[in-house]
């Protein structure tokens, strides 16, 4: 069976209507399965970009600052888990709300970034 080195993971509501609805318990059970089923792979888990809309915009906040927290946590209880800032990253958005073509792309480069930093790169 093939152990994956890493593991990307974004994990954004369904509905960005509902950011309000998050609750971290999910995410770190879903952490803490993964980690548990794959102790010797690295989470990287992102913060979710930003939303035009800015009351939604805010809730997005909310939730990254759970994530990071959680992230950190984590890490402190000895998992193997990393955090990439998507939030920062000044992606494209097409409606608001999912990335356009270059917004993806700009994506893909902060992810490779990362898992290039794994291995002093």
């Amino acid at each position: 069976m093939h152990i994956p080195r890493w593991v990307c993971s974004e994990l954004a509501p369904q509905c960005t209507q509902r950011l309000h609805d998050i609750r971290s318990d999910r995410l770190s059970d879903l952490l803490d399965q993964v980690t548990d089923q794959l102790p010797e792979s690295i989470v990287i888990t992102a913060l979710i970009t930003p939303l035009a809309n800015p009351a939604w915009n805010q809730q997005v906040v909310r939730y990254n600052g759970l994530v990071r927290e959680l992230v950190a946590l984590k890490a402190k209880e000895g998992r193997l888990v990393i955090l990439v800032d998507m939030y920062n990253a000044e992606v494209e958005l097409a409606d608001g709300i999912h990335p356009t073509r270059a917004g993806y792309d700009t994506m893909a480069d902060v992810w490779f970034e990362a898992i290039l930093s794994l291995y002093g790169g």
